[in-house]
C-alpha cells in the first residue's frame, strides 16, 4: 500500500512571536521546510480554544486529488476565504502550500478556523505561485486566473458551537492549459457523513471537535461540534450511540450516530475535573475518572444518574473493564498501584502494587498487561496467581496498551514508536516507528488498521496491522485525544 505522510506544520502562532526568531527557525525546520501537502495553521493554541467560543463555530478545510497519479503540480495559496452575507471571511493566516505529488491518494489539511455562525455559499482561493516538478526541479507556471471563485456544493450552515468540514477536490490533470499555463480546477463541497460502518472518530478537545474519518480511504469526511472539550469516546453501535466525555462541562454528550446530532447530555455530579471515560461491555454504565480528586464514578447510562462514586489512590490515569474477570482495573500513577474494583459497587477487590507510574492496561486470558511509564516497561500480572510474571522492556514512556487479535500494541509516548508484543511471550516482537508522541489507539478490525493519535504532529498515524508498518497519516490540524472505530 502506498504510504502517505501529509503533515501540517504544528507550531502555535502565538508561541512563535513569544519565543523569538531563533527558536522559530528551529521549529519550522524540524517539521520540514519547503512545499508540503498542506500547511494551514490553526489561529489558536489547542489548549486555548477561545477563538471558537468567541466566534461561535469552526470550519475545517481538507483537500484530496481527483486522480492521485496526475502531474506533480505545486501551488502556493496566499488566501482562502468563504462568503457569508456578502462578506468574505479569511480561513488562513499564512500561505498554504499544496504539493500534488506528496498528497497522492491521501488528504491534506488546509485550514481550521473559528468563524461566526451562519451560512456559507462560496469559496475564493487566491493562488500566488504555481509550479510543476520535473526531474527534481521546479518549473514555474503562468497562472490563468490568480483569484478563483466557485460555489460550495451542499449546505454549509453552521450554528453556534458547530464544527463542520469543507472538502476540496483538485483535478490536477484538468488544471493545465498547455505546458506552461495553469488554471487550478478545484471544487468545494460541504461535508456529508455517510451512513456506513467504515468510520472512525477522533476527538480534538482544543477545537471542540470530533472528526469523522472514512476508514476505506483514511480521509476526514466530516466534523462534529462538541462544546466543552471532547476528550474520550465510547461507541455503542447496536444502540446507534457515540458517548463523548466533555471534560470542561463535566458531562457526557450522547450523539446519535445516524444523524450525528447530540440527543442527550448527562451531567457528572461532584466531579469538576473528569479526565478519562470507559464503558462496560454492555454499554450500560460509564466509568469516569477525576484525576485531581482521585475519584471513580459510575454513571448509569439508562437513567443518566450517578450510580456510585469512590475515592481511590492518587493521580488516576486510566480505567479498563475486564469482562472475563468481572472487574474494573483503575491505574493510579501517583500511588504506583492498579486497583481492581467491583464494577457495581466500586469496592476494591484487589490492589496490584506495580510502581513506576502505571497507566494503560489490557487483559489477555488471565494476564493483565500494565504500562509502566516511568520505567519504560510493561508488566505481565497473572490474575490467577496474583503475581507479576514478568516485566518487558519496551520504548520510552509507554502510555497505552491495545489488544487486537493475537497482538498487543504499546504506544511509547516519548519514544515515537509502537511496540508490538505477542501475548504470553516475554519480549518485543517489533517496534513500529511513528514519530512524534503516539498516545491513544483504536483499531478497525475489518480494514485491519490501527489508528494511533499523535498530539505533537496533530495527526492520526495509520498502521497496517497485516504488514506491521505505517501505511499513512491523517492530518487533522489539531491534537487528537480519544479515538474510536466502528466495527
Amino acid at each position: 500500500m502506498r504510504q502517505n505522510t501529509i503533515r501540517p506544520q504544528t507550531i502555535p502562532w502565538r508561541a512563535m512571536a513569544f519565543l523569538g526568531a531563533s527558536i522559530l527557525l528551529f521549529l519550522v525546520c524540524s517539521h520540514g521546510c519547503g512545499p508540503t501537502g498542506g500547511t494551514g495553521l490553526a489561529p489558536w493554541d489547542d489548549a486555548t480554544p477561545a477563538g471558537i467560543e468567541n466566534k461561535g463555530a469552526t470550519i475545517s478545510v481538507f483537500l484530496n486529488l481527483k486522480e492521485p497519479s496526475g502531474p506533480a503540480a505545486w501551488l502556493l495559496i496566499s488566501s482562502i476565504e468563504v462568503l457569508a452575507d456578502q462578506v468574505w471571511m479569511p480561513l488562513n493566516e499564512r500561505p498554504i502550500e499544496l504539493d500534488a505529488k506528496r498528497i497522492g491518494s491521501g488528504q491534506a489539511h488546509v485550514a481550521t478556523t473559528p468563524v461566526p455562525a451562519g451560512s456559507f455559499s462560496q469559496l475564493r482561493i487566491t493562488v500566488e505561485k504555481a509550479a510543476l516538478r520535473k526531474g527534481g526541479e521546479m518549473l514555474f507556471l503562468s497562472i490563468e486566473k490568480p483569484s478563483l471563485v466557485f460555489p460550495i456544493s451542499g449546505e454549509l450552515d453552521l450554528v453556534r458551537g458547530d464544527s463542520q468540514c469543507l472538502l476540496l477536490t483538485w483535478d490536477v490533470g484538468r488544471s493545465f492549459l498547455g505546458s506552461a499555463i495553469i488554471d487550478p480546477a478545484i471544487t468545494a463541497a460541504a461535508q456529508s457523513i455517510p451512513l456506513t460502518s467504515d468510520l472512525a472518530y477522533a476527538a480534538c478537545p482544543g477545537i471542540n471537535t470530533v472528526y469523522v474519518i472514512r476508514t476505506d480511504r483514511n480521509w476526514v469526511t466530516g466534523a462534529l461540534g462538541i462544546p466543552g472539550r471532547p476528550s474520550y469516546l465510547a461507541l455503542d453501535q447496536p444502540r446507534n450511540r457515540l458517548y463523548v466525555l466533555a471534560d470542561r462541562e463535566a458531562a457526557i454528550k450522547v450523539l446519535e450516530l445516524s444523524t450525528s446530532r447530540i440527543v442527550d447530555k448527562i451531567q457528572i455530579p461532584l466531579m469538576p475535573d473528569p479526565n478519562f471515560m470507559t464503558l462496560d461491555p454492555d454499554n450500560l454504565s460509564a466509568y469516569v475518572l477525576d484525576q485531581r480528586g482521585s475519584y471513580v464514578a459510575r454513571i448509569d447510562l439508562r437513567t443518566g444518574t450517578l450510580a456510585g462514586r469512590v475515592r481511590v489512590g492518587n493521580g488516576l490515569e486510566y480505567a479498563a473493564y475486564l469482562p472475563d474477570q468481572g472487574l474494573l482495573a483503575v491505574s493510579s500513577a501517583l500511588s504506583g498501584t492498579v486497583f481492581l474494583l467491583d464494577p457495581e459497587t466500586l469496592a476494591i477487590a484487589e490492589s496490584v502494587p506495580v510502581g513506576n507510574s502505571p497507566q494503560g492496561t489490557a487483559v489477555w486470558k488471565n494476564h493483565l498487561y500494565i504500562a509502566e511509564s516511568a520505567s519504560n516497561t510493561v508488566s505481565d500480572y497473572d490474575l490467577e496467581t496474583k503475581e507479576i510474571r514478568a516485566r518487558i522492556n519496551v520504548g520510552m514512556d509507554p502510555r497505552r496498551i491495545h489488544l487486537n487479535r493475537d497482538r498487543i500494541y504499546v504506544t511509547n509516548f516519548r519514544g515515537g514508536a509502537v511496540s508490538v508484543l505477542l501475548p504470553g511471550q516475554l519480549g518485543v516482537l517489533r517496534d513500529i516507528k511513528t514519530g512524534g508522541n503516539p498516545l491513544e489507539m483504536a483499531s478497525s478490525s475489518g480494514r485491519r488498521w490501527l489508528y494511533v493519535g499523535n498530539p505533537s504532529s496533530r495527526s492520526v498515524t495509520v498502521v497496517d496491522l497485516t504488514a506491521g508498518k505505517v501505511a499513512g497519516e491523517i492530518a487533522l490540524g489539531a491534537s487528537p485525544q480519544g479515538l474510536a472505530a466502528l466495527q
